[in-house]
């Protein structure tokens, strides 16, 4: 059982290591840095596409991310539901 958690975990990590990667790298959208210091969205000056297709990749990328977290999230409910049954079963088998 902690394999499994082990590999879900990392699983999450590249999640959101793709989800920022995709935001910062390729989408490059100022909506995504609202949180950020007024000083440094100031600093931040648009620019134009890299490559032709550059933010339809960011945007793949980042729907990638969001269904791998999304279904490790949903895995993760499914195992503890799973045990929640599964104990209430054997607990009305007792005399």
């Amino acid at each position: 059982m902690l394999t499994y958690t082990i590999i879900l975990s990392i699983v999450m990590m590249a999640g959101l290591f793709l989800m920022l990667w995709s935001a910062v790298g390729f989408i490059q959208n100022k909506r995504f840095f609202t949180s950020a210091p007024k000083a440094a969205q100031e600093v931040i000056k648009p620019k134009d596409e890299r490559f032709n297709g550059q933010h339809a990749i960011g945007w793949l990328m980042m729907i990638l991310a969001l269904v791998l977290m999304g279904g490790r999230l949903l895995r993760a409910h499914m195992t503890v539901f799973r045990r929640i049954l599964d104990s209430g079963s054997s607990s009305s088998d007792l005399p």
